[in-house]
């Protein structure tokens, strides 16, 4: 039923891409900090700083999603993600790459999750409305689960054949 809705199609095919590369994100990530420092405990701290960072701007999202352009948010905020993950790739690849760079870009792309789950989530009852919105979240949460098996497994061959940094420019 909300695959009948053009809107609805652009916004799950968003979330499915969101999704595809939130795990491999995080994969690359934990590895490269644990080649560079071989460290567990700094590997758990890129997420542990980044769900901190997005836990308390959060509400600040919510505001924003609620007085401004839900869609330009969304795109500004995957915009702001995308380049931040494009420029650790960068770093990784000219191997520039220090660990407080991944601390940064991962608080950073925590904090745009936030605010892009906020802008995409309202924007879909905006999209589909009332009527298809039970359908859509349930398209919504096969996309993710979908996206969280085969992202990880393509991220998976791409860092073995090529290492983290390429793996950061695809997702970026």
């Amino acid at each position: 039923m909300a695959f009948q809705i053009p809107g609805y199609r652009w916004l799950w095919a968003n979330y499915f891409a969101s999704a595809a590369g939130f795990m491999p994100f995080r994969m690359a990530q934990g590895w490269l900090i644990l080649e560079m420092t071989d460290s567990p405990l700094m590997v758990g701290l890129a997420p542990g700083l980044g769900s901190a960072a997005s836990m308390l701007l959060s509400p600040l999202g919510g505001v924003l999603v609620d007085r401004l352009n839900r869609r330009v948010i969304l795109i500004m905020s995957q915009v702001v993600m995308g380049s931040a993950i494009l420029i650790l790739g960068l770093l990784t690849v000219t191997d520039s790459i220090e660990v407080w760079h991944i601390l940064v870009v991962t608080m950073v792309h925590q904090v745009m999750m936030g605010l892009q789950i906020a802008a995409r989530d309202t924007l879909m009852y905006d999209v589909v409305g009332r009527g298809a919105l039970m359908n859509a979240m349930a398209l919504q949460s096969l996309s993710s689960h979908s996206a969280s098996v085969f992202g990880p497994l393509g991220a998976g061959f791409l860092m073995a054949g090529y290492g983290s940094g390429p793996l950061f420019l695809v997702i970026g």
